[in-house]
């Protein structure tokens, strides 16, 4: 699959130096908006992860809040 993925990666990257040119400009571009998108990815899976903590009733972290909890706790 990945080896799929990296030759369509490459189709596209052509068609945009054709289109685009290959600039610094273009370049910095480029890998700022590749950057959005994994922030992006990284977002909705970290919500996703947290997601699925909430319903085990877990988070895998220790807690260090003491936010709503009682002297006798």
């Amino acid at each position: 699959m990945s080896a799929i993925l990296i030759a369509v990666a490459a189709r596209i990257a052509a068609a945009l130096k054709i289109a685009n040119g290959n600039s610094e400009h273009e370049t910095a571009m480029r890998l700022l908006k590749v950057s959005e998108e994994a922030g992006e990815a990284s977002a909705d899976l970290t919500a996703k992860l947290d997601a699925v903590a909430r319903r085990l009733g877990t988070t895998g972290l220790p807690c260090t809040s003491t936010a709503g909890q009682t002297e006798a706790q």
